[in-house]
């Protein structure tokens, strides 16, 4: 298939209606295929520049190592030329302030793990930078922070919600990323699951009095899986499923798939 002129490229955003066109469809296929070899998952690859097409955007630039303040949904010719390999009309070198930024965001994010490794890193690490996260639950969920903003504020089932986001996961709320979701929703959203068919990256909700749920997201399956949690200010922890347990003495156990 010829490439698309990146000098027709026109600056895409979100609208309503959807922008749509050719141009469109090229922005779309250089966000799902690109010299950097990273999938930004746009979407269906369907000529209309929606949520998924602009969250792509978005996360291609914070990938690629533009400035925070540039960091948006807009899609335009500089970003498509970043994208296209040398030799292709419209390439752009990218500007030598972008690399290194560039380089410490995606050793972070991890763009080619899988979605459930992607999600298991992204709950290691809020374990890891405990210390600047805090525990409240409170609303919208900061869903359109940046991978790996700190300092971090949010409970159980907003962090489980957050770190579905940043690894391209499908919203385990349903809600399409809105900043809201609970451990109410992903019950009534996510597939129950057996215990023995539980993988890296899915749900365990303590789904007993609705005032009292928790939430926790599995790292390492096995018969008393490793997960992390976070209920407090202390948290998050890295611990067993069994420790969980003690301190929800009675609640049902119910597994969810994440994907």
């Amino acid at each position: 298939m010829a490439a698309f002129p990146g000098d027709q490229m026109r600056k895409l955003a979100l609208t309503e209606p959807f922008m749509t066109g050719a141009d469109v469809k090229a922005a779309q296929r250089v966000l799902h295929d690109n010299r950097f070899k990273i999938n930004f998952h746009p979407g269906k690859l369907d000529s209309q520049f929606g949520p998924k097409a602009a969250d792509a955007t978005r996360l291609a630039k914070f990938l690629l190592g533009y400035p925070e303040a540039e960091v948006n949904g807009e899609f335009g010719p500089n970003l498509y030329g970043y994208l296209v390999a040398k030799g292709t009309p419209g390439y752009r070198q990218r500007p030598s302030a972008f690399v290194a930024p560039s380089a410490a965001r995606r050793r972070l994010f991890k763009p080619n793990h899988s979605v459930r490794e992607r999600m298991v890193s992204w709950c290691l690490w809020a374990v890891k930078n405990s210390d600047q996260i805090h525990y409240e639950q409170k609303r919208p969920i900061p869903v359109h922070d940046l991978p790996g903003t700190l300092p971090l504020t949010t409970d159980c089932s907003g962090s489980t919600t957050l770190f579905a986001r940043w690894a391209v996961a499908p919203d385990p709320n349903g809600r399409e990323y809105d900043g809201g979701g609970s451990t109410m929703t992903m019950l009534t959203h996510l597939k129950p699951i057996t215990a023995e068919k539980a993988q890296p990256g899915d749900l365990v909700v303590f789904g007993g009095d609705p005032t009292d749920q928790h939430v926790v997201v599995i790292v390492e399956p096995g018969e008393d899986p490793t997960v992390t949690s976070h209920g407090s200010e202390a948290a998050p922890f890295k611990l067993k499923l069994s420790a969980v347990a003690d301190g929800h003495a009675g609640q049902p156990q119910i597994y969810l798939a994440l994907l």
